[in-house]
């Protein structure tokens, strides 16, 4: 059984107190967008049989895109690339790097509520200090629930809670980000992404990405 620190029922609990609590003014956001942005800080834990390693600091950049393909239905798609530095701490000389590649289909309802499943390709490297070199390529999928809304002109607030099944390792992801229009087509966001995963033999691996970068509406 998966152990993580928000359950689905949590997630969804908080999805619906979005959808509920949202003041009258917010409005179903629009979903035809494509951001190009950068990874601030991004954190790769690693556990296996009792030990444990976390990097020290990371950044890498990335873009998304989701497009409507009608009225309800619509295609997503990112591609995010990180490399983390001191693995298990500094001066480690032990780096990461990521490579998530995802593309998907979802269904955007008439609330500020949306669901898609993804395709994911997911490749991480590690090398350096006494570990030597190991790479790993898995491909899997995704399926997540989330609500976007226009808030107050200006604002939009996203909230997204999804299950990862990757390779021989599952978990869920979490998100949370908040966008700024600064006219009709051209905004700024930033968002916090959790993906929490867990393989055979005790195996962990956790990582953390604080995002920032453009928007543009179609």
């Amino acid at each position: 059984m998966n152990k993580h620190g928000l359950g689905v029922g949590s997630a969804m609990g908080i999805l619906a107190g979005m959808v509920f609590a949202a003041p009258l003014t917010a409005t179903a956001a629009n979903l035809d967008s494509i951001d190009a942005y950068y990874v601030a800080d991004s954190t790769l834990e690693l556990k296996s049989g009792g030990a444990s390693a976390e990097s020290e600091e990371g950044d890498g950049f990335g873009v998304k895109l989701t497009l409507m393909l009608g009225e309800h239905v619509f295609l997503s798609g990112l591609y995010q690339s990180t490399d983390v530095e001191d693995i298990g701490g500094a001066g480690s000389g032990v780096r990461g790097s990521t490579d998530d590649t995802r593309i998907g289909l979802g269904y955007n309802t008439s609330l500020p509520i949306y669901a898609f499943v993804e395709y994911i390709n997911y490749d991480v490297e590690v090398n350096g200090g006494s570990l030597g070199s190991a790479s790993n390529s898995e491909t899997g999928f995704g399926a997540h629930v989330g609500a976007r809304f226009d808030l107050a002109t200006y604002f939009t607030l996203d909230a997204r809670a999804g299950y990862l099944d990757i390779g021989d390792a599952d978990g869920f992801e979490y998100l949370a980000g908040i966008g700024l229009d600064l006219d009709r087509n051209f905004g700024l966001f930033a968002d916090y992404r959790v993906v929490e995963l867990d393989g055979d033999n005790d195996a962990e691996q956790n990582t953390q990405d604080v995002r920032a970068g453009f928007r543009f509406r179609f």
